[in-house]
């Protein structure tokens, strides 16, 4: 039985692969091509991602998961190498078609993870295996992110274009072929699978509203300095090239080591308030070195500004929500209970994936974009983030809605 997932299991490292290129490499190639006034246009391949994974899921209940995998793979490949491909060409020509393209792609890499997710989660529930799809994903991406920087640093600007177009298509068209000649598993609904009296009860739950306000915030503050993290560089140099994808690494890594970590935590309000006072720290930390670096750049305050400041606060970030992420489950039926854990792990997956990273990439970037160089922005924004983050712990004070009767 086993064997007949491992080609899915493959598929999902594929798409992690996938998933970790585009969501580190595309800012910085954008950043590089179009100037800091187009960095929003990444945003597009997101907000498609928002708006077209529920269309996605109703075409699904009509058809079925491979129907949706082998749709949404195939055109996933060609969008993609039409994405690499317009790198041959002037910039100057290709800015009207890049963001077409980042939206294009977003449509269809919206309809790949959950998927397949669904079909290894629910072949691994119908024969009592024990499987943990998640892990397999983010295993995918952790190396693998710094490679396009490489080719990047290494190769002049055809050699570069070439290696990409290479590489892009090959885990695409890799992704292609195992979704079309993989077993065809008759799976049933797990992910997508709604109470119909879920509704009615989450919205009167006010401490689930609370907690998922608390980890949301966490997941949109790192997404955005993903979006962010060419910029919060500071400085454009060949050398840089390798920083940037170093720090992409370090942000996947610690994410990955987190989700690792095992605790013995007794209340989902002692997870929260931990979590809460390490990602207020990362912050404050980056905005300590931040400050530090704009008043005095020599080289040497530079080097400290990117392993403590922007790495110290990466690592900090990502083992947050990797360990979270682990325990994310656990906390949302203590609060809500399994009938309707689906509905909740929609809503938490919608606001702090979608909703939560990008308003605040449409508040965060405009000022970037046109305040870069002043010092008063990053303290106003680290500032506001910080206070933001305090506010999560409104969630320690809220009256229990449900016991928890679920150890981790």
């Amino acid at each position: 039985m086993t064997t007949k997932l491992r080609s899915w299991k493959t598929a999902l490292i594929i798409q992690g692969i996938l998933m970790g290129a585009l969501f580190s490499f595309l800012p910085f190639e954008i950043y590089q091509k179009f100037g800091l006034s187009k960095i929003w246009f990444f945003l597009l391949l997101p907000t498609a991602m928002f708006f077209f994974t529920p269309l996605w899921a109703k075409i699904k209940k009509n058809k079925d998961n491979i129907f949706i995998l082998q749709i949404n793979s195939f055109f996933l490949f060609l969008f993609v190498s039409l994405l690499m491909m317009i790198n041959f060409f002037d910039n100057k020509l290709i800015i009207y078609f890049y963001p077409l393209l980042l939206f294009t792609t977003g449509i269809f890499v919206a309809g790949m993870v959950p998927f397949t997710m669904e079909i290894i989660r629910s072949y691994a529930r119908q024969h009592q295996l024990k499987t943990n799809p998640s892990l397999y994903f983010t295993l995918g991406s952790v190396f693998t992110i710094i490679i396009p920087f490489l080719f990047q640093y290494f190769l002049n600007d055809l050699g570069t274009n070439i290696a990409l177009q290479a590489y892009f298509t090959l885990i695409t068209l890799t992704n292609f072929s195992l979704i079309f000649f993989n077993h065809d598993l008759k799976t049933e609904e797990v992910t997508f699978k709604i109470n119909p009296t879920s509704w009615k009860t989450l919205k009167k739950n006010k401490q689930f509203w609370s907690y998922l306000y608390s980890s949301s915030f966490l997941y949109s503050i790192n997404e955005v300095f993903g979006y962010l993290l060419p910029v919060l560089i500071f400085k454009d140099t060949n050398l840089m090239i390798i920083a940037v994808g170093v720090l992409y690494v370090i942000r996947k890594l610690s994410y990955f080591l987190g989700y690792l970590i095992k605790t013995n935590t007794t209340t989902i309000k002692r997870d929260v308030c931990c979590n809460t006072i390490i990602a207020i720290i990362a912050v404050g930390l980056l905005l300590g070195l931040t400050i530090a670096y704009l008043m005095q750049p020599p080289l040497l305050n530079h080097l400290l500004y990117l392993s403590v400041g922007l790495g110290g606060s990466q690592i900090l970030i990502g083992l947050c929500l990797g360990h979270l992420s682990r325990i994310q489950k656990n906390n949302i039926i203590s609060l809500v209970g399994t009938e309707h854990l689906t509905l909740a792990l929609m809503f938490e997956h919608v606001f702090g994936h979608a909703i939560f990273s990008l308003l605040l990439s449409i508040i965060i970037i405009p000022v970037i974009i046109n305040f870069h160089t002043i010092m008063l922005t990053y303290i106003i924004i680290y500032s506001v983030i910080i206070l933001m983050l305090i506010l999560g712990f409104c969630f320690i004070f809220t009256k229990p809605k449900l016991e928890n009767k679920t150890n981790q």
